[in-house]
């Protein structure tokens, strides 16, 4: 038997079923058949400014088979069509599916979301039988005349998880790996004019054990499929490499290329040029040779630059690299180009260094995802993704846990990110326990090695990616010694990380997950040879992300500590109609009704599927900003300008400040243009007044930084950061004195309390002590009166925490108040005191609630709470909660705005702010504690015709919210039906659509909220300066009256 007949009978026993499942899907020692070899995207275009535009579309040579292709999609293999493939299959009668496309996101199959569980029990290498969906596709293409006697390649970017190719009724090849393009020649399949093509594409194979990410499980294809044509030969490979001299003047360069011949043996010439993209690609290195090659060949160029324009993510200056390959007369047969920049990675004295600068990574974690169609990455998503991180001082991404579509590369490289490029690797159900992961099985390592090898030489021209990541949470051993040493043999100018490896010897960095801040400390004070980047942390699940300020305050203070990436950029979920026809992000059972799930866990993310950022999202911008202001000196006008920035100076930044009084604007303008240096800093001077320091009013300074011109994707007058600063102290609000004529009546019964004014009413049931009616000029106010509350609609972090269950016992602790006693009287003819004072039974406590009416309507709110039992679980929350009529529904305030804002969470800015009280809902995917407002000097709530009433601090700043619903449209509501599949955090049901406006506004009047944290959201708490601990505790307020409509 020779070689080529042995080759064929291997072949064909992989593609032999066993109980109608083909053998390869059950061999985890292959990952293809016949696909070519991993390459770098060149595509060969024909002319040097088809080269230089690199747009392959629009070539002539390009042929896309996105669209429409017919489908059918059955239960399991054996029920598949298996001839479908043959050219005389009629399937006329399938429906037809988008391409790319998950199925189960266009109506087949359901998609599955479990984290650390596999969707099947089966055992490695073994596929399920009974439900394992396959998809089949099938469609005709038409190949031009003037393709012929030239190579002909198909291009599948990725398709989920494995995938067999017939093309004519001829079979081509098999692929897995579902986020790595899988290219074959398909030359021999192929006729002049129609074809057709099949393909036949299996949910789960041997790579489902490999390809376990924390996000939905769907099949199908993913990214761009498309045929292209090349000459007989043509440049299949080209690695660019350079090395910068150590005073960054000049740089050496390599460039090695690999060209592949069908044909006969032939002289041909190739010309390698370098352009300089800011000069209108200019040549600034040109070099040519000749080379005989037969079926493959290689060569090497060297060069060098003078003063070359170095690549950060700060200035993402690019060149790029021109290739052309003509044959013996100087026809073109191909012209190939990369972008590729100046740059050197390296990790010196614990440092990780990008041009001898130790780096602050400000990083997320990115997954691929489009709202309808499912793991489909779009250009007009991956812009908006990188305009939306550049606008919020976002500077790094992590491709978690899988290389992205080539193009977000070259995006990164254009607009300015640095990357970790991630292996699709990841088995973590099975790394959960040693003797059940594979990273120290041997037989495992060609799959592994597949992966690596497929995104190192795709994606090792790109300068924007600093770092090779080998996976995640994939298990330990020999699997991943062996692809650290195979990465730094091929590509020496990069570190690698492995966050499983911890402080093994295979991983360059240093990379935990969800670290407490006190592993943080304790790190930087031991040292070490390696860097520390949290690979995850800050997990935005739900309204979270309390806890990023406090990472930075540690990173920032040392050197070996260099930020992170937060987990993660956006939630998972699918959009989704309910039976109302109303648009929702689906989440747990929503996808399917019968299979374990992990429910909301999916939706962890800074941004919406459709890009709508989280509140959250503006802490991010603030402690990410690469500007801060420091008080200097007040008294002068003097503060500290500190240019975070790891490069570039601040010439292209303008500062600006505006004085508020009473949070009103008095005064403002802009700065000389300053020049500070990267990690510098410089004092500026504000020409502030006299009266900017006057203690009648509260005076605040905003100082901002904002960009001269526009930049990339973002626009002129950009606010980068800024920062405030109180000049003259808050205000003590008080009762406002009252004239001779106003006076009260006070009527005691038995039943109830009633104070009458002169334009009000306000009556207090003597059974519950509670303000059963507040009427002005014939207006009701109130519906119900001022009810303690402990409580808030539970956080995804509180769920994780437990919080649900372990402090239960607030939750309705001050509806169940019983009154102790009540009693009224007159402090004079224009003020009535009324104080009620309660037991709290459900909590062994007392709480007191002292009203100081005055004649105008107005009055003031003393609430004092007492426990008796300091053993207590946290509350979460401490405050007073009312129901007004749903008509209440404008919202004006003076506090930190406009978005939601907490505790530990106080990225926005002080101003007055104003909008419906819908408006400050903010619908997470399940629905949560949304929209509370810290540093609250005064609120509004009113009508259309503006009455209503006015909440204003008395003795601490306040926490207030308003919504256009009940309180307990916010409560969890568990899935009794099921348990996480991973045990992760209680399982849900309700939506954030399923809020609605009622006939109520709720508003609460808090001194204070517990922070929203977010080290994790599977067990942590805020820091402790952030909890509310049992204790006593009162503050005031004021109430008044008021008619903002001044024609009425």
């Amino acid at each position: 038997m020779n070689i080529e007949t042995a080759k064929d009978s291997y072949i064909n026993n992989l593609y032999s079923e066993k109980d109608h499942v083909p053998a390869v899907l059950e061999n985890h020692t292959i990952n293809g058949i016949n696909k070519e070899l991993p390459r770098p995207y060149l595509f060969p275009f024909v002319s040097r400014t088809e080269a230089i535009i690199n747009k392959p579309e629009k070539a002539e040579n390009f042929l896309s088979l996105n669209g429409l292709w017919h489908f059918n999609c059955s239960y399991n293999p054996s029920s598949r069509p298996k001839d479908f493939y043959r050219i005389d299959f009629d399937c006329n009668h399938w429906a037809t599916i988008k391409v790319p496309g998950n199925w189960e996101a266009q109506g087949w199959d359901n998609a599955i979301y479990v984290d650390e569980r596999f969707p099947f029990d089966t055992s490695w290498p073994e596929v399920p039988r009974d439900y394992n969906p396959v998809g089949s596709y099938r469609r005709e293409f038409v190949l031009n005349e003037a393709w012929d006697n030239r190579e002909i390649f198909l291009h599948i970017g990725g398709v989920r998880t494995a995938a067999f190719i017939w093309v004519n009724g001829e079979r081509v090849g098999y692929t897995q790996n579902a986020k790595n393009p899988a290219e074959f020649n398909i030359t021999k399949h192929v006729l002049s004019g129609k074809n057709i093509i099949a393909v036949e594409v299996y949910r789960w194979s041997n790579a489902s054990y490999l390809e376990k990410q924390d996000m939905l499980d769907m099949s199908g294809f993913e990214r761009d499929v498309f045929i292209y044509s090349t000459a007989k030969a043509r440049i299949y490979d080209a690695q660019f490499s350079n090395e910068l001299s150590d005073d960054w003047q000049s740089a050496s360069f390599d460039v090695d290329l690999t060209l592949t011949n069908s044909g006969k043996e032939e002289k041909y010439l190739i010309s390698t040029e370098l352009l300089d993209d800011s000069t209108g690609f200019s040549s600034v290195f040109v070099a040519n040779t000749a080379l005989y090659v037969d079926d493959r060949g290689s060569i090497n160029f060297q060069g060098t630059l003078d003063s070359p324009r170095l690549w950060t993510s700060e200035t993402p200056n690019l060149y790029t690299l021109l290739l052309t390959l003509s044959n013996s007369d100087g026809e073109v047969l191909e012209t190939c180009s990369h972008k590729v920049g100046f740059r050197r990675v390296e990790i010196v004295d614990g440092m990780l260094l990008v041009n001898g600068v130790a780096i602050k990574i400000k990083g997320v974690n990115r997954h691929e995802l489009h709202p309808t169609l499912g793991h489909v990455p779009t250009e007009e998503y991956m812009i908006q993704d990188i305009k939306l991180m550049k606008q919020h001082n976002i500077n790094a991404v992590r491709t978690s846990h899988f290389p992205c579509h080539s193009r977000w590369y070259q995006l990164c490289d254009e607009y300015g990110l640095y990357v970790i490029d991630e292996a699709n690797i990841e088995s973590h159900p099975l790394a959960l326990k040693p003797e059940t992961q594979i990273g120290d099985t041997e037989s495992w390592i060609p799959a592994h090695l597949d992966r690596v090898k497929a995104m190192v030489e795709r994606d090792k021209n790109h300068p924007s990616i600093i770092i090779w990541s080998m996976g995640n949470e994939a298990g330990t051993g020999c699997v991943f010694e062996t692809l650290y040493q195979w990465i730094k043999e091929k590509d020496s100018s990069r570190p690698i990380q492995y966050e499983p490896a911890g402080e093994a010897p295979y991983t360059d960095i240093v990379c935990p997950m969800y670290p407490t801040l006190e592993r943080l400390e304790e790190f930087a004070l031991k040292g070490d040879t390696r860097p520390m980047i949290m690979i995850e942390y800050a997990h935005a699940m739900g309204n979270s992300l309390g806890i990023l300020g406090n990472y930075w305050e540690i990173i920032d203070k040392n050197t070996n500590l260099q930020g992170g990436f937060i987990w993660e950029w956006m939630d998972h979920a699918l959009e989704l109609t309910n039976d109302r026809g109303q648009k929702f992000w689906g989440y747990g059972k929503d996808y399917h009704p019968t299979m374990p799930t992990d429910g909301n866990f999916m939706n962890d993310g800074l941004v919406s599927p459709n890009r709508e950022p989280h509140p959250h999202m503006e802490e991010v911008k603030k402690v990410y900003s690469p500007i801060r202001f420091i008080a200097d000196d007040l008294t002068e006008g003097s503060f500290r300008v500190e240019n975070r920035y790891d490069f570039i100076d601040l010439d292209h930044i303008q500062l600006f400040y505006e004085v508020l009084s009473n949070g009103v604007s008095i005064d403002c303008g802009s700065l000389d243009s300053i020049v500070i240096k990267a990690n510098s800093h410089q004092i500026v001077n504000v020409p502030l007044k006299t009266i900017h320091y006057c203690d009648d009013a509260e005076h605040i300074i905003t100082i901002s930084a904002r960009l001269k011109d526009a930049t990339g994707l973002l626009e002129a007058g950009h606010e980068l950061g800024l920062e405030q600063f109180n000049l003259s102290p808050s205000l003590i609000n008080t009762l406002r004195t009252i004239t001779n004529e106003q006076k009260l009546t006070l009527d005691k019964t038995t039943q109830d309390i009633q104070i009458l004014g002169s334009d009000f009413s306000l009556v207090f049931d003597c059974k519950t002590g509670d303000i059963t009616n507040y009427s002005h000029r014939g207006t009701k106010l109130f519906i119900s009166g001022f009810t303690p509350n402990f409580w808030r609609g539970v956080t995804d972090n509180d769920l994780g925490a437990n919080l649900h269950e372990s402090s239960a016992v607030w939750k309705d602790a001050g509806r169940s108040k019983i009154l102790s006693s009540i009693e009224s009287y007159f402090v004079d003819e224009h003020s009535i005191i009324v104080q009620a004072k309660y037991e709290l039974p459900a909590v062994h406590s007392y709480i007191s609630i002292t009203y100081h009416i005055t004649s105008s309507g107005e009055f003031k709110v003393d609430i004092n709470f007492e426990p008796t039992d300091l053993t207590l679980p946290i509350m979460l929350r401490f405050g007073a909660q009312i129901e007004m009529p749903q008509m209440f529904n404008f919202m004006q305030w003076y506090g930190r705005g406009p978005g939601e804002t907490y505790s530990d969470r106080k990225g926005a800015k002080i101003g007055i702010y104003g909008g419906t009280t819908w408006d400050q809902f903010h619908a997470y995917p399940r629905p949560q504690e949304s929209g509370n407002k810290t540093d609250v000097r005064w609120m509004k709530l009113t009508n259309i015709d503006g009455q209503g009433i006015e909440v204003e601090a008395h003795d601490t700043l306040l926490n207030t919210s308003a919504w256009p619903f009940k309180s307990t449209e916010l409560d969890f509501i568990a899935d009794t039906s099921s348990k996480s599949a991973s045990g992760l955090t209680p399982i849900s049901q309700k939506h954030g659509v399923d809020v609605q406006p009622s006939n109520i506004t709720t508003l609460n009047i808090d001194l204070a909220q517990m922070g929203t944290g977010g080290q994790n959201s599977w067990g942590s708490l805020p820091p402790l300066k952030y909890q509310l601990p049992i204790q006593k505790l009162n503050y005031s307020f004021i109430v008044r009256p008021i008619n903002t409509n001044k024609n009425k």
